[in-house]
């Protein structure tokens, strides 16, 4: 494969970046309300697949997600906290458990591989396409595996205030996206050894290779605003599923609730999931 100077700057890492110029609940609204419209969906559906192709031209397979040496903020310790206040600390608790059910939903259950993520990232002061840096970039909040067959599962946490499923649907979309091309899976497999099972990492084999899951923890669902996001969100889903450019790679999509109960252990519940029929 030839080398690629500059990281690819797909679609929907683009669409991401115009967040933080409509910022507002209220625009945001707005565009998952958009999102939904009409034929909307398909054509998100399209952004996400020729995502996946332009990525896909991407090779870093060498590159640790992230290497121990990097900075990163420490988990507190779990046994000294008693709620969930942020993303570190919901972080702890699920690294501690190692894995975790959701409530009658044991296809969704899942086991915590790691945090803080970076698919694009390469040494050597690599830039995408529009010259940020690799290593500044977001980082995708955790990789998990499914229990059951140990798909991976790219997953955003929203806790509290802390944005909306909308958002965290177009960042499990930008990154599955960046995963789910041939030398990701590739290199999921390389970095994580025995921790996934991947049908299609050599490119030849047809069928979904991710899952993509939205976690909300303590998200005032009685602000108006908010249930409508929430509900919006939850129909565009069931409509990216039924998307083949979407099921193609992406198995299901899923939100969870999560709370802390007795004894720090944290509960999970589905509140909703789709796959393609």
């Amino acid at each position: 494969m030839p080398a690629v100077s500059k990281i690819p700057l797909t679609d929907l890492r683009s669409l991401y970046g115009m967040f933080d110029l409509f910022s507002s609940m209220e625009c945001q609204r707005a565009m998952a309300e958009e999102a939904l419209r009409d034929n909307n969906p398909g054509i998100l559906a399209e952004k996400f697949q020729k995502s996946v192709e332009r990525f896909s031209r991407y090779s870093n397979i060498e590159e640790p997600f992230y290497p121990g040496s990097s900075a990163r903020k420490e988990l507190p310790d779990p046994a000294q906290i008693d709620s969930i206040d942020g993303g570190l600390s919901l972080t702890a608790f699920l690294k501690s458990a190692a894995s975790a059910q959701v409530i009658d939903n044991p296809n969704l259950d899942f086991c915590f591989v790691e945090r803080e993520l970076v698919p694009a990232r390469t040494t050597g002061n690599a830039v995408f396409e529009n010259d940020e840096p690799s290593i500044r970039v977001r980082r995708l909040d955790w990789l998990l595996a499914n229990a059951q067959d140990r798909l991976p599962i790219i997953t955003e946490l929203k806790v509290g205030n802390d944005k909306n499923p909308f958002y965290a649907l177009m960042q499990v979309l930008m990154y599955a996206a960046e995963l789910a091309t041939p030398n990701q899976l590739t290199r999921l497999q390389r970095h994580y050894p025995d921790r996934f099972s991947i049908p299609a990492s050599d490119g030849t084999a047809h069928g979904p290779v991710l899952d993509a899951y939205i976690v909300l923890s303590n998200y005032n669902s009685r602000s108006g605003i908010r249930q409508e996001i929430l509900e919006t969100t939850n129909q565009l889903c069931q409509r990216l599923v039924g998307e083949k450019a979407i099921s193609k790679y992406i198995r299901r999509i899923a939100c969870l609730d999560v709370t802390l109960e007795e004894g720090r252990k944290l509960r999970f519940t589905k509140l909703f999931s789709y796959a393609d029929a």
